[in-house]
């Protein structure tokens, strides 16, 4: 009983903050489509390929930086999630056996 009432609080908590790191990818991605975005609305940048592409590529690098953060600390913008009930009872459970109830 005390696995269950525990890996939903650490479900609840944790699952909370997947959600937001999971927002913050797609908005990350939206930021960088709506930059290229404007940039090929840049008649100056349109006449200089070599610019353009100077400024698209620093706005996909940054992206890049941000998304490799994200995978560094294992989440993914894949609709998985980590932290589903299971894997919290499991971790629960790994808990209670490690340190003890």
């Amino acid at each position: 009983m005390h696995s269950i009432a525990g890996a939903m609080i650490f479900m609840t908590v944790e699952g909370t903050h997947e959600d937001v790191l999971h927002y913050n990818i797609r908005k990350d991605r939206n930021k960088t489509l709506n930059a290229i975005h404007e940039l090929c609305d840049d008649t100056v940048l349109a006449s200089n390929p070599e610019r353009w592409k100077g400024k698209a590529r620093h706005e996909l690098m940054q992206y890049e930086e941000n998304l490799y953060a994200f995978f560094q600390r294992g989440v993914t913008d894949r609709g998985t999630k980590i932290w589903t009930f299971w894997n919290a009872v499991f971790y629960c459970g790994t808990i209670y056996t490690t340190i003890g109830e």
